[in-house]
């Protein structure tokens, strides 16, 4: 599958003290284990103004927003659980690929990096007369996506959302070998993978108890 350029984000230094809504996704633990021994060290993106030093994932999720400035409201979660749960299903590798890529923090220092990503199956909306809890694809996470972007008044930073599951920064133009590596494990695609909760998370605090919305 071919690369895309992904334009516009933030750097981590802007999304501190920020919250993140996000959906865990566990990944078949074979397909990880393909992934640290396929990807070679020389090909690990070491930017630590990209990624804080860590080459892979360490918690697979599906971003819905980001830079959110507060803990989800009462109001808030009462709109998530009427929307209720839904799935999603995972598509194929690809990346994104920054090229001289600036943060607004590390003055006129270019950054040039691969994203390696599970593309996540987005629809607009699911069938008609269709239960939430059986619409087949992503149409509920554009739907909670939308409502975070309309609550919160936060702007999306990307041209369009592009649902997916990051699994390691590597060095600029090396994914398109690892995306063709790693097809021939035929892990994906997944499909119809249920999703009953979503949480928040303060950006990079790996510490604190995430505050977690049942739907």
């Amino acid at each position: 599958m071919s690369t895309e350029s992904k334009k516009g984000g933030y750097s981590p230094s802007e999304l501190q003290g920020t919250y993140m809504a996000m959906i865990d996704v566990v990944l078949p633990q074979a397909f990880r284990d393909a992934l640290k021994s396929e990807v070679k060290e020389t090909d690990w993106n070491k930017d630590c103004d990209v990624n804080k030093g860590e080459t892979f994932e360490t918690q697979s999720h599906v971003t819905v927003h980001m830079k959110l400035p507060s803990p989800p409201s009462d109001d808030l979660v009462r709109k998530c659980r009427a929307l209720g749960p839904f799935r999603i299903s995972l598509e194929g590798l690809s990346a994104f690929c920054n090229v001289d890529k600036k943060f607004a923090d590390t003055g006129d220092k270019v950054h040039n990096y691969d994203v390696l990503i599970v593309n996540v199956k987005l629809e607009d909306s699911g069938g008609a007369g269709e239960k939430p809890e059986t619409r087949a694809t992503a149409s509920s996470l554009l739907e909670f996506h939308r409502l975070l972007s309309r609550e919160y008044k936060v702007e999306w930073q990307h041209p369009s959302f592009h649902p997916h599951v990051t699994l390691a920064y590597l060095k600029g133009g090396s994914s398109q070998y690892y995306i063709q590596k790693l097809q021939e494990t035929n892990m994906f695609p997944v499909v119809g993978i249920p999703v009953s909760e979503i949480q928040f998370r303060k950006f990079r605090d790996r510490e604190s108890k995430p505050i977690t919305v049942s739907l």
